[in-house]
């Protein structure tokens, strides 16, 4: 993993935490994933570009979690700033029968006053997104 800019306290709280947004994704682990976000937190995808509230988007990573027999983030850039991030990664997701999806992702992340996720813009490529949801049979 890359971290771009030089880390002082501040950004060493925003790295912590963009690190533990991934980590809580990958092990399914939704209530502490929740402790990361605000009340009011939005989430916006590229592929439907939408705005989201985090329940509203949770339950997909929840059944991801439950059908994948691996999650993880390859290729890992972060570009941390005081008030967020930006990520660049690739999302690999391998299902039970062996079908693994690698899909290009770039996370622009803005952080509330109490350094809590309140914006979350995901761009992803729609394709590779239908062909994870296929493998791991979540339509």
């Amino acid at each position: 993993m890359q971290a771009r800019r030089s880390a002082g306290p501040e950004l060493e709280h925003v790295r912590a935490l963009a690190l533990a947004n991934m980590k809580y994704i990958v092990e399914g682990q939704s209530a502490k994933l929740r402790q990361l976000y605000a009340k009011d937190a939005r989430v916006w995808h590229s592929f439907d570009r939408r705005s989201k509230t985090f329940d509203e988007v949770i339950g997909l990573l929840e059944r991801v979690a439950e059908k994948a027999t691996r999650v993880s983030y390859d290729d890992l850039v972060l570009h941390l700033r005081d008030d967020g991030w930006v990520q660049e990664h690739v999302l690999t997701i391998e299902a039970a029968n062996q079908a693994v999806t690698s899909i290009p992702a770039v996370i622009v992340v803005e952080l509330d006053a109490e350094k809590k996720i309140r914006r979350l813009r995901e761009y992803i490529g729609a394709q590779e997104l239908d062909a994870m949801i296929v493998a791991l049979d979540l339509r």
